[in-house]
């Protein structure tokens, strides 16, 4: 895809969603959308010292003035940093401008050498009364809001906690066991995936507990902020009902969990496919001004019916279908012919593209000659 996204296979992905929580249905979990003018400020054309380094409304959730504290502490500030999606983005990673900051990663040992470059790593952006009213921010903060924000990099944490606390906390859900006992890396700061996760868990009073760390009526995580709608939205989640909230010494990752985590990855990548198609399609030379999100899914499904299970190959049969449908062109015989095939399915979509590029191109002239 046009993002940088690398493959992976998703042919475990169910055939239907999985929409059921089988908990109470008291929520206990309060959460707000708020616009963001963010992605504006960052295409505005003028000099960085002239560009405000973050919407306001933004601004006021996740640097609130410690003087609005009635009790005084310091709520600090976190990202919880995906360094593979900044990987994809920039093709190589780096937290030299961090380190003055506080820097935790959430994998230790070997597995934290071997991945350096895709690990998670938490991040504290606290900022003193003074910084949020002089505007000196540091250049970690202005880069990650100009440059990352609305790229899917990693949720926000609002916390009491010190740096070592919350990190220690945030590595108990990198790897979830299911109930047979097998264990499952889970990229629970995506924005992508968390926005939909805390949605579904939030009736669900153990698991709410256990995420935000609720002992005796006290959460060690107070707020979880992070962007949505590709960046012109931000959430914002807190906690309600806390009093009924008692802490588990583990929760595992239930069979239907996991069904709905790969249907709304699934469910992601087609959002994606769509967005990338409507960006792609509507310049020259094809110039399709109008796309019906119905039938990219259609295609998205259709394009795993016929073993093309890599996320850039889907983007690219989907690519194809577009341009098929706009031009009344039949791509069934060819589906089935290249279907019967052992080629890798990026192969078998490179071949596809090249086709339907002759057959438009025939077209093309037989318009002419009309």
């Amino acid at each position: 895809m046009k993002h940088g996204s690398s493959p992976f296979s998703i042919s475990d992905s169910p055939d239907t969603p999985t929409t059921t929580n089988d908990v109470e249905q008291i929520s206990y979990l309060a959460i707000a959308s708020n616009e963001t003018t963010q992605l504006s400020l960052n295409a505005l054309k003028v000099p960085s010292w002239k560009k405000p380094w973050i919407d306001d409304s933004l601004k006021s959730v996740l640097f609130p003035s410690t003087k609005e504290e009635a009790s005084g502490k310091q709520l600090n500030t976190y990202f919880l940093l995906d360094a593979a999606q900044v990987t994809a983005i920039d093709g190589v990673f780096s937290l030299a401008k961090a380190d003055e900051l506080g820097v935790k990663p959430l994998l230790s040992g070997e597995p934290q050498k071997e991945l350096k470059s895709y690990a998670p790593y938490l991040i504290n952006l606290t900022l003193t009364e003074e910084q949020i009213e002089s505007d000196e921010i540091p250049a970690f903060h202005t880069d990650l809001l100009n440059q990352y924000w609305g790229k899917s990099c990693g949720i926000f944490l609002q916390s009491y906690a010190d740096l070592d606390t919350l990190a220690r906390h945030c590595k108990k859900f990198i790897k979830l066991k299911d109930e047979s006992g097998r264990w499952y890396f889970f990229r629970y700061y995506d924005p992508r995936v968390a926005k939909d996760y805390f949605r579904w868990m939030a009736g669900d009073k153990a698991r709410v507990a256990k995420w935000f760390g609720v002992k005796q009526g006290q959460a060690l995580i107070n707020r979880i902020v992070m962007e949505a709608n590709q960046g012109n939205e931000f959430l914002a989640i807190g906690l309600q009902n806390c009093e009924q909230l008692i802490e588990q010494s583990s929760i595992q990752l239930s069979n239907i969990e996991r069904s709905w985590m790969m249907q709304s990855r699934w469910m992601g990548i087609k959002n994606a496919i769509y967005q990338d198609l409507k960006t792609e399609l509507i310049e020259e030379p094809y110039v399709i001004s109008e796309l019906s999100r119905d039938l990219i899914e259609t295609w998205c499904e259709e394009a795993l019916r016929f073993g093309y299970t890599t996320e850039r190959a889907i983007y690219d049969f989907a690519f194809s279908q577009t341009l098929a449908h706009h031009f009344d062109l039949n791509l069934s015989e060819v589906n089935k012919y290249l279907a019967a095939k052992d080629d890798a399915d990026l192969e078998k979509a490179k071949e596809l593209h090249q086709i339907l590029k002759n057959a438009i191109n025939t077209y093309r002239m037989n318009q002419e000659e009309e």
